[in-house]
């Protein structure tokens, strides 16, 4: 269908062109003129046109107003690669090493930049223009990786929650940390062990090893295979104990003589002892039994972690007392014929969060 203009203004026309067609196809205008900014719309899918708002129709998104929104809960948004399976009802599927997600505010903004908020618009997360966060609700942050089971993690975990300098952060509500047990190691050389007699039998007095050209003084409780020897110590608990944890210990011990894998059994047992309260002669908790096996003459060896349950009451301020022992008259449980010595005793406590931090 060809339109001419009016004769005075020329000879140019409007023209409609009609595609190949299935069948006949009418089409019905209005019987008026539409608003300013309006569109022809075939809202019946009729043939028949009316006017209508820009942006308006049937699809999934509606301009007609302010805002424009996804007028249907059936549907879902997505940007990015429509190979990804939709598990949100706005999906950004990256597809490059870029940055996925800008909001960035308006010159002049001074409301909140991103608010994340309940149905009923309670606000629960807010993120100001100056990069101010606020949460109304508890932050629980959990350690990743695994909890302390060996003695890797006891000595160090590269689990860490790192808070950089920057703008203030506020956060409403209660705040829970929950981080990996921080366990500090405290040695206590042989020199500071007594093996004092007491009503104890078989007491060895302290030994040095200066023996041949490359050996080294150094104090050692001698533990002899044919007797019971005892070893104590009592020394107040470090200033930044947590104050409950028992402490956790592992032995250093040097072996002599001939030697067939045999193994020889160390007996450990603790008790709390609180100045002013407490009698430094307490009774001792339950006690624990260490074993080591020596393969090779003159061996050097660290055992496993081992944690005896202390006597009396944990506080704040208590001294721990600790005795170590070797019963070499326990055929037993003790097949090593030679003499062994204890080199060092390593007490591991739980450290308190507070204070110095630099072990987290």
């Amino acid at each position: 269908m060809t339109i001419l203009e009016d004769t005075d203004a020329g000879s140019n026309f409007a023209s409609f062109q009609v595609p190949a067609l299935a069948a006949n196809t009418a089409y019905i205008l209005p019987p008026a003129f539409g608003s300013a900014g309006q569109q022809l719309t075939d809202a019946a899918g009729d043939g028949i046109l009316s006017w209508a708002a820009t942006g308006s129709g049937t699809g999934a998104f509606s301009d007609a107003g302010d805002p424009v929104v996804l007028n249907t809960t059936s549907k879902n948004v997505e940007i990015g690669d429509t190979g990804v399976a939709l598990d949100a009802k706005v999906q950004i599927a990256g597809d490059a090493d870029e940055v996925q997600l800008i909001i960035e505010g308006h010159s002049t903004q001074t409301d909140d930049i991103f608010i994340i908020q309940q149905d009923d618009e309670t606000q629960v997360f807010t993120v100001s223009n100056a990069g101010v966060v606020t949460m109304a609700t508890d932050l629980a942050v959990t350690q990743g990786g695994t909890g302390v089971s060996a003695l890797d993690d006891i000595l160090g975990t590269t689990d860490e929650i790192s808070v950089a300098a920057g703008a203030n952060t506020i956060v409403g509500g209660d705040v829970t940390l929950t981080v990996p047990d921080v366990f500090r190691p405290f040695y206590i050389p042989a020199g500071s062990l007594n093996p004092n007699a007491g009503d104890l039998t078989g007491v060895t007095a302290l030994a040095d090893d200066a023996d041949n050209t490359n050996d080294f003084t150094l104090d050692q409780v001698e533990f002899s295979a044919s007797a019971e020897n005892y070893c104590s110590f009592l020394m107040p608990m470090p200033d930044d104990w947590d104050g409950t944890t028992a402490p956790k210990f592992q032995i250093v011990t040097y072996s002599e003589g001939s030697h067939a894998s045999n193994t020889a059994e160390y007996t450990m047992s603790t008790g709390y002892v609180r100045p002013g309260s407490d009698s430094w002669v307490a009774a001792l908790g339950t006690a624990v039994n260490v074993t080591r096996t020596y393969t090779t003459v003159d061996r050097f060896e660290i055992s496993s972690t081992f944690s005896p349950t202390p006597a009396g009451t944990a506080a704040a301020n208590c001294w721990i007392k600790i005795r170590g022992s070797r019963d070499g008259n326990d055929a037993t449980n003790d097949t090593f014929a030679s003499t062994t010595r204890l080199v060092y005793l390593i007490m591991y406590y739980k450290k308190t969060i507070y204070g110095d931090e630099t072990d987290i």
